[in-house]
This record gives structure tokens, sequence and C-alpha cells, in this order.
């Protein structure tokens, strides 16, 4: 009997593994850009879309690629996007509210690490 409910267990463990996509992969991306150095327009936002899916906005795009960003880093200030997403290659896109050309898009592979940053580079 302690078998079979220990069997039950460990596939109920899994089928909610499943369900809730918390024991997937998830490796903590760090989105920044030096799109206000770039443009230089006034305050805007870019919209930051992976995979196609926007995953957020930010509202002060303004950093500098030589900047090494920290995993535990607390942006106030909008210069930073932190993600949570699966391991593996992704596209990304971002469009910023400037001007109808800002579009910036490309490819990231994300390993399985704590953190990893990507460099949105508007000047390519």
């Amino acid at each position: 009997m302690r078998k079979l409910l220990l069997v039950v267990l460990v596939l109920a463990a899994f089928a909610s593994c499943k369900k809730d996509k918390e024991c997937n992969d998830q490796v903590k991306v760090m989105l920044y850009t030096n799109a206000q150095m770039i443009v230089n327009c006034g305050p805007f936002n870019v919209d930051v879309y992976v995979d196609d899916k926007l995953v957020g906005t930010l509202e002060n795009p303004y950093s500098d690629k030589e900047v090494s960003i920290p995993c535990d880093v607390k942006d106030e200030n909008g210069r930073i996007l932190a993600v949570e997403i699966e391991q593996g290659k992704h596209k990304y896109k971002a469009v910023g509210d400037c001007g109808t050309n800002m579009v910036c898009s490309d490819e990231f592979n994300v390993a399985n690490n704590d953190c990893q940053s990507v460099f949105i580079d508007f000047n390519n």
C-alpha cells in the first residue's frame, strides 16, 4: 500500500509541474538597450517582444552596452527589463515609440545559467 501511495504522489508531483510550468528550465534574462543614446528625441518607451509576445516595456531606454548587469539588480528607473524565459533559442523585437522606423530585432540563446544579459543594440 505504501508503494502505491508513493507512486501516486510522484505522479501527482510530475503532473503539477507540467500544469504550472514551475518545473521547466526557466532562466532570468535581463534586457536593456541603448535606444535613447542612438535616437535622442526626448523621453520615449521601448516595447520588448520575445517570440512575438510582449514581455514588457523599457520606460527609460538609456544604457551603455559596456555596463555589466548583475542578476539581483533592482531597476527602479525603467532601464532594465527582467523576465524569466525557458532555455533555448529565442527571437526578440524591440519597438520604440519615437519614430516609425524604430524597430530592432535579433536572436539570442538562453543557456542553463542563473541569469543572462541581452543587449538590444539599435546601432545595428
